[in-house]
């Protein structure tokens, strides 16, 4: 792991507060992060391209089926049976931890990689958004108006 970051959600888990996502006791936290590949296992490498060394980040989705009609149909993150990294599942927050190749990416370059981490969580979401919005739709230059406070408001692209 080279960074990992922590977002309200996690907060919401370790303080126990209303969360969204079936909470686990005793896990390590932290669902977004960026780490350099030690290993990567034979379906890594021949389905989505890893190999050791490379550069990567990941969200919070784990263990999807890849098989469901939400992997299939809409993508991975939707699936029904996934688990969610720090919540579900251990996190983060850890001098290793396994990235799930379906939801893992490519990090490009050499930049400092504790300011990727936030990206992934924060970053997705509004990406999200925006691509249900018809961001490929978007020109530069066209105005878009994020809403909110901390990671999503904040982002600056």
């Amino acid at each position: 792991m080279t960074a990992a970051s922590l977002c309200h959600s996690d907060f919401a888990a370790i303080f126990a507060e209303n969360t969204p996502f079936p909470l686990k006791k005793n896990l390590i936290p932290g669902h977004e992060a960026c780490g350099i590949v030690v290993e990567a296992g034979p379906e890594a490498q021949e389905k989505f391209g890893f190999a050791k060394g490379d550069r990567v980040g990941a969200d919070a989705g784990a263990n999807m089926c890849l098989k469901c009609d939400d992997c299939t149909e809409f993508g991975p993150q939707f699936c029904k049976t996934k688990d969610f990294r720090g919540f579900t599942s251990d996190g983060f927050f850890a001098e290793y931890a396994l990235f799930d190749a379906a939801t893992a990416v490519k990090i490009p370059g050499e930049g400092n990689m504790a300011e990727v981490a936030p990206i992934l969580c924060a970053g997705i979401t509004v990406w999200d958004a925006l691509t249900r919005a018809g961001a490929p739709k978007l020109k530069k230059g066209d105005w878009v108006g994020i809403v909110g406070c901390g990671g999503l408001g904040m982002i600056r692209w």
